[in-house]
Parts: structure tokens; sequence; C-alpha cells
């Protein structure tokens, strides 16, 4: 393991776009913070993770143009690795603005700068396991080159960290008594495999192509999904103890690596929640711009099989959009709340557990090609909105969300995870009137959903609405699935499985979407827009 973590490292230094032959670190990769008060600042900041030799010179960093450079702060050491931050904090003018800036000695990247009180351009998307071929973040930074975006919201899994359970230790006691109980020996040893695994992960992941150019210029706001832990966090009816360490691992990685702060201070960079003195129960945020407002729902760190977030986080959540003045607000909530009930999936799931041979072909079938075998697979279902022990919660959230739309907003839902693009929207039972709308948008890089599974669904959701009717959500609520129509060739599909990710904007205070997937055949990204949306301006 230390000679892999070793290795990466150099792999890591010698492959890196912005290395250079007196640079040690992987970065720099930007972090969204808020537009300030008045809307008219573009406060950011920007991590570097650097070995304890690097010289101080190589992690100054010059912004061109004549300001000052800038010194980073320690934020923490793991390893022998070193977590710095720099905090940047630009004044937007009457028309947008490029700024460059530079660490040490390495490349210089451009970032850009919304005019003020304007409505940032945004990409949207999930899941970025970087399954192969893909090229995906290449693309997406040809068309920085023609229009940047200025914000990344990602809703999950931009690390797949699931293998961490097949480190040796690790394994070991899931595949023996996955429940037993760990002694301070063994906690250790899963601590020191589970840090060693996820460091690495992150550091060789972030530093891919495309991506860290990416995350180089786009500054983002990030969710964590399961993926992030590992398949299922938070929905196994019992939170096995070798999994409780694992998480506690991961969870600072994803704090260090995502949101450039310690959990302790999360605060710091922007997150918001319910908290006890300083300490936050979970991690949220708020964007708040000229007409958009984008709230990110933490729906892991108190997720259990029967809830996916706490009530008091939930108030929170409300009594901060009840008293927001912009018109277009959008909730980003990791998995879909509009979705095909997928029940039947769980039900036959929940028969497979009972059957290694079988529960081994249908995770062969879905791609997961090793799996240790006293994990239940029915995690991935209990996952879902529509599972049993969340329903009231998800018809909660977005009976609540209903009356926004009364109170004149837009409501929009931004979702990821399914590994295809789809629509959805909630709809008065009475009227057919449309209230809330949904964009899932999944998977960036991840291998998309293959065309029998989705198949499979819509088979599955045909008999399930015959038998049971639309998804309810309470008396005067349903969902209706719409659709995607390619911009090219007219083509209209419910879901879209190819990779992709969606631009949001705003245009005379109306907001619009366009999905971009990428064809495999020809690597180029194709448009398509979505029903019940404004065309593309």
């Amino acid at each position: 393991m230390v000679l892999f973590f070793l290795f990466s490292l150099v792999v890591i230094s010698q492959g890196s776009a912005s290395s250079s032959s007196s640079s040690d670190y992987a970065g720099p990769f930007l972090n969204f913070i808020d537009a300030g008060e008045n809307n008219d600042k573009w406060n950011l900041s920007v991590l570097v993770v650097a070995s304890a030799s690097t010289s101080e010179d190589d992690l100054t960093m010059d912004i061109w143009g004549g300001e000052k450079a800038i010194s980073p702060t320690l934020i923490d050491t793991i390893k022998g690795q070193q977590f710095w931050r720099y905090r940047l904090s630009f004044n937007r003018d009457d028309v947008p603005r490029k700024v460059t800036y530079q660490v040490g000695k390495s490349s210089a990247f451009t970032v850009t700068v919304p005019a003020r009180k304007t409505d940032p351009y945004v990409l949207f998307g999930s899941c970025n396991k970087y399954d192969k071929p893909n090229s995906m973040w290449e693309r997406i930074m040809g068309k920085q080159a023609e229009k940047p975006c200025h914000l990344a919201l990602l809703a999950g899994d931009q690390i797949y960290n699931d293998d961490v359970l097949y480190c040796d230790r690790i394994a070991q006691i899931l595949t023996s008594d996955p429940y037993q109980e760990i002694d301070e020996t063994t906690a250790f040893e899963v601590e020191e495999e589970a840090t060693n695994f996820t460091l690495n992960n992150y550091l060789t992941h972030y530093s891919k192509p495309g991506w860290r150019e990416f995350l180089a210029s786009v500054p983002n706001k990030s969710l964590a999904d399961n993926h992030e832990f590992f398949k299922g966090k938070g929905s196994y009816e019992r939170f096995l103890p070798v999994m409780e360490i694992v998480s506690r691992v991961a969870d600072r990685f994803y704090m260090l690596f995502q949101h450039h702060v310690t959990k302790e201070k999360a605060f710091e960079t922007g997150l918001i929640g319910v908290s006890v003195g300083d300490a936050l129960l979970s991690y949220n945020y708020l964007l708040k711009f000229n007409t958009m407002a984008f709230y990110g729902l933490d729906t892991r760190t108190e997720r259990t099989s029967n809830q996916v977030a706490s009530l008091p986080s939930r108030k929170f959540m409300f009594d901060k959009l009840g008293s927001l003045n912009q018109k277009n607000i959008f909730l980003i909530t990791g998995l879909p709340l509009v979705y095909q009930n997928l029940t039947a999936f769980y039900k036959i799931s929940k028969l497979v557990d009972y059957f290694p041979t079988l529960k081994s072909f249908i995770f062969n079938l879905l791609g997961e090609t090793k799996t240790l075998g006293k994990l239940p697979i029915i995690v991935e279902y209990v996952d879902q909105w529509a599972y049993a022990g969340h329903v009231e919660e998800r018809n909660d959230l977005i009976t609540k969300l209903n009356t926004l739309v009364y109170d004149g907003k837009k409501v929009t839902l931004l979702a990821g995870d399914p590994h295809a693009a789809a629509l959805g929207e909630v709809v008065d039972k009475g009227t057919g009137q449309t209230r809330i709308q949904q964009i899932n948008s999944s998977a960036i890089t991840t291998a998309p959903l293959g065309k029998p599974y989705i198949a499979l669904k819509k088979v599955l959701g045909f008999f399930q609405g015959l038998f049971w009717g639309k998804e309810s959500y309470g008396s005067a609520l349903s969902q209706r699935l719409t659709d995607y129509t390619h911009m090219e060739s007219g083509k209209k599909s419910s879901e879209v499985p190819d990779n992709n990710f969606t631009m949001l904007g705003v245009k005379d205070e109306v907001a619009y979407a366009t999905l971009w997937t990428l064809n495999q055949a020809s690597s180029q990204l194709e448009p398509w827009s979505l029903q019940g949306w404004p065309q593309k301006f």
C-alpha cells in the first residue's frame, strides 16, 4: 500500500499539466464561497496539497495584473501531505472579466468572473468515476474557451471511494464477521489502511486530465453522495463498526478536497446548517445571486435507513428558502425526488440477497465486478426517496416547496445519481398544472446505464403505474416524467443514457437549461432541450 501511494505521487508530479520540476504538489483546486452581500464579489478558496518538503517559493500565488502575491494558510497535514488554502476575493465589474493566477512556478490558470449583480452561467452534474473511454472533461474545457461557465455545482460522487472496502484488513473483517466490534489495535489498522487508500485515491483522481484543469479554472460547490464514502453509506439497516471508521476517514478527506476546510471549521468556506456551538451537524450551502438561488441539501451526513435529512435540518433549510427574494430557486438533493418508483427492484433485490450465486450475477450485470458477499444488495434501493422509510420525508419536502410556488417562485429540483439524464415534474392532481420541475443530470464520466436496464425500468414502471397509479406526493400532488428533445435530430427521450451535464442560465429573469451529452462515437457534445423549459438562448 505504501509503495503504491509513493508511486502514485510520482505519477501525479510527472503527469500534471501544471507541475514543474521544482514543484511537488497537487492542485490548484477552486472552491466557490459566495458572491458577497451585495452580489458584487466573487469569493473563492484555492487548495494545494503539497509534500512537507515543498519550498515556500513554490507555494506563493501571483495574481496577474498587479495585485499583490498571496500566501496560503495550512489547514491540515496527513501522511506528510500538507493542505494549503488560499482565500481570493475579486470585485465584479459592469462586464465579465478574466483573472489569471499562478501558484509558484507552475502553469497559470484563468477564472472568469461574472458582471456584478448578474446571475452566473452554471454547470450542473454528478457522478465522476472517469470510466474509459471518456473525454468529457476535455470537451467541457473546449466549451470553456467558447462560452465560459462561472460556477460548477456538483451533486455527488465526485470521486468513487468504494474500493476502500477491498483493502486487506477491511475486507478481511467484512468477509469474516462484518458485525464484529472493533478493538483498539484493529481500529488503528483500519484507520491507517483507509487513510492511505483515500488520500491516494483523491490525489490520483483529482489529477486526471481535463478534470484537474477544470478544477483549476472553474470554482465549484459540491455535495457528498454515497460514493464519496462507499456504496450505500447511511442506508444499511445497521451501521457496521468497521464502516464507521472508514466513513470518518472519508468524511475528513471530503471536507478537505471538496470544501477546503476541516469539519471543525466548516463555516469558514460558506457551509451552513444546524449547529451545536461552532460544530455543524450537517453540511449544506446557500448561494444567492441576482434572480437565482441554490440550496445544496446534505443528504448523507444524517442519513439512515429511515431518514435522509433530519427534521431540524429541513426546518433550517425552509427558514432560509422562505427568506429569499430571488425568483428562481434551485434545490439540489443528490438522489432525485421525482423518479420512477423502484419498489419492484427493491423486492427483487431483497429476494436476491438470499442467493449468493444469483447476487454475484446481478452485480456483474450492473458492472460491479467485485462484491463482498455478506453486504446486502438492497442498499441501492434503500437509498431512494421512494423507499418506504423515506416517503413521508420526501412528501413533506415537496409539499413545503409547493408553498414557495404559491409565493411566486419558480422551484427547480436538481438531482444526480442514476447514471442517465431524466426530467420530471410535480403536478397538481386536479388541474394537471406543473408546480415544480426536476432536472436529473447524471453521469458526467461514470459509465451510463445500459439500454437494457433502462428498458427494464420502463417495463416495471408501466406495470407499477398500471396497478398502483402514479407516484403521489400526498393528496394534492403527483409526478409526471417528461422528455428531452435532441436539438439537431428532433429525437425525443425520457431518459438519455449518455455521459451528460446541464448548463443553467437566466435571461430577463427567465431560467433556462440545456442538456449536453457526449456522443462516444464522434467524441462530440450534442445539445438537448428540456420539455417545459425555454430553448437555449
